[in-house]
Order: C-alpha cells, then structure tokens, then sequence
C-alpha cells in the first residue's frame, strides 16, 4: 500500500491501521493530528540520512536495493519452483540457506551440460537430503551449517548427479563418492574417484546373471529360495530379499534394472 502510494505521488496520512489475515489488507482504526499524537520525539543521537546517487554509486533507491540486497525468501522459493519446476517443500528447503539457491543454480548449470536428462529434481533431492546432511554432520555448530562451508562444489554435484541419473554409477556408488568428495579426496571429481576406487557399474548381463545365481544358490538362503518356489504372496517379497543380497555382493555397483532382470531370468530358470 505504501510502495503503491509513493509510486502514485499520493502522501501516507498519519494514521492508526490494523491488518486483516483474510483479505490481506489494512485498514484505518484512527488519523492522528500531529507529531505530538504519536507522543515521540526525535532521537538526537541518529541524525537523518539522506541519500545520493554517489553514495548509491550512481544507482536510484530502486536499482540499488534490486541489485545488493538479498532476495526476500518467499520470492526466491517462487522463483525455484517457477525455474525449475522444483515442489514447493524442495524449494524451502533449499532457499532457507540462501547461499544454497546460489550452489543449487551452478550445481543444474554443470549437470545440463553433461546430460540432456531433466536433472533438475535430482539435484535438489541431492542437495537437500545428502549434502545438507554432510555439512550438518561436519559442522561445529548450526551457524556452521550452511553450503558455503561445503567441502563439495557446485561443479562436483552436478557432475555426481549426472553420472548417477545416466546410469554410469548406481545410487549407493553416488552416495559412497560424495561421502569421499567431502572427507577424503576433496578437489577431486567424480569420475577421477569411481576410475580410482573401481566405482563403475555393473551392466554386463553375464556378469548380473553370475552374480545372481552366486546369491540364490547359496546355502545360507536356502530357506528363502524354498519360500520363492512357493510361489503366491513370497514371489515380490523374495525378489526384494535376494535383489538386497545381490547389491551388497555387488557393492552397490550393479546396475539397478539390469540387475533385476538378471535375477528374474535366473530365477525363471530354476
């Protein structure tokens, strides 16, 4: 009201207002005559400020506040969500640290250019869920914990989180290489820590199907083996028991789907 007022060369009148939640206006209670109404007097120990363009470096009140100062956090959430299509909970997460809003951007700008996938909400599930964890856990202290600590870069996420969504690295592989970009290798990237610790994925069909056979024949999983051959409600239970098992053999690095048709056709075949 008073922006739209000033903009409009119309005075703000001295008055008394009370703001009503359900239609999100204020409203007159009471004018006031004079200065003496309001029953203050003038500070003498701040003496007015008035502003000129050289102390605004050449800038109007306008441009200057668009330019340095920071944007308000209802429109940097809007703004997420309008970008890049993010759920309005995602959005507040991230822009409730605003040096994140800043990271997330650069982190989507390096994925687009490795990936022609939409990554956007990959990266953001990233950022929210792993990495804020990792800065928590390595922090002194809540005002510690902000991605400006961050011992992981913008250019290194999004380079992660392309590998991961590209099938390149699974999801648990992903996780373990983050964990190492934060504590261990830091400066690295991703791809030169999955080709030195042989994080690569496992999708060569004869190798899932080895590896599967390996998990369903062995003898401590007999009983379960037996419970799958009974067919009925044990099937999907038993699948979920021995694609678990098989993942573990793998350390993460079988390729998720691969490897769930591998188990499938071995399974089929006893």
């Amino acid at each position: 009201r008073q922006s739209r007022c000033f903009a409009e060369g119309e005075p703000t009148k001295r008055q008394t207002r009370t703001f009503d939640m359900c239609t999100g206006k204020t409203f007159i209670t009471r004018e006031k005559e004079g200065a003496v109404d309001y029953r203050f007097l003038p500070e003498p120990d701040l003496p007015p400020v008035i502003l000129s363009k050289a102390m605004l470096n050449g800038h109007t009140i306008g441009s200057f506040t668009r330019e340095y100062l920071v944007e308000l956090p209802e429109r940097a959430v809007q703004k997420l969500i309008e970008d890049y299509h993010l759920s309005d909970d995602i959005a507040v997460v991230i822009s409730s640290d605003p040096p994140a809003i800043a990271f997330y951007r650069e982190s989507v700008a390096t994925a687009r250019k490795l990936t022609d996938m939409k990554i956007e909400r990959a990266i953001a599930n990233w950022l929210c869920n792993d990495l804020f964890a990792l800065v928590k856990e390595n922090s002194d202290d809540e005002h510690d914990a902000t991605v400006l600590n961050s011992c992981v870069s913008p250019s290194q996420l999004g380079e992660l989180v392309s590998l991961v969504e590209k099938g390149d690295l699974s999801t648990p592989i992903g996780k373990k290489i983050l964990s190492i970009l934060y504590t261990e290798q830091v400066g690295k990237s991703p791809s030169e820590i999955a080709k030195e610790h042989g994080f690569q994925v496992i999708s060569d069909v004869n190798e899932l199907e080895h590896l599967c056979r390996t998990v369903v024949l062995d003898p401590s999983n007999e009983k379960q083996l037996n419970q799958y051959k009974k067919g009925g409600k044990h099937i999907r239970k038993m699948e979920k028991f021995f694609i678990g098992k098989a993942m573990a053999a793998s350390n993460g690095a079988a390729q998720p789907e691969l490897l769930m048709e591998a188990l499938q056709s071995v399974l089929g075949r006893l």
